[in-house]
């Protein structure tokens, strides 16, 4: 990688899922992490736009268990900040300032897969559903 990453809007899921590498120091994180942290099971994904930024992220497979109908196991993803991003996003300056927005934000929804019950969202909800089913 050339230059320095770029920094995702704290205010974001790809926000959110960065800090939480930056908390997850050895551990790393995985879906299940983001969902008990922001409600979304679509860490993939931001780990793909974070890669993009020039983030280097490291990943590797792990089996779990899953208990539902019956039981059966699984592999997920664990996903952890290289060594020197790591350092880069706790330790600089610009780093440290963007973890505070994070901060600053959470608690608060940050978007994601959560659909507001306005009125505007139900009319869009009511126009999709008529329309998908053929009717104009």
């Amino acid at each position: 990688m050339n230059g320095m990453p770029r920094y995702p809007k704290p205010k974001t899921l790809n926000g959110r899922t960065l800090a939480l590498l930056g908390k997850a120091a050895g551990e790393g994180i995985t879906h299940r992490t983001l969902d008990g942290h922001a409600r979304s099971y679509r860490l993939s994904g931001y780990i793909h736009s974070l890669k993009f930024l020039g983030w280097q992220i490291e990943a590797k497979l792990e089996r779990v268990g899953v208990v539902g109908d019956g039981y059966r196991a699984v592999n997920i993803a664990r996903y952890w900040l290289s060594d020197s991003h790591w350092v880069l996003l706790t330790q600089s300056g610009i780093g440290k300032q963007f973890l505070e927005g994070v901060r600053q934000f959470e608690g608060a929804r940050a978007g994601g897969n959560q659909t507001r019950g306005t009125a505007q969202s139900r009319k869009q909800h009511d126009e999709f559903t008529t329309n998908a089913g053929g009717e104009k």
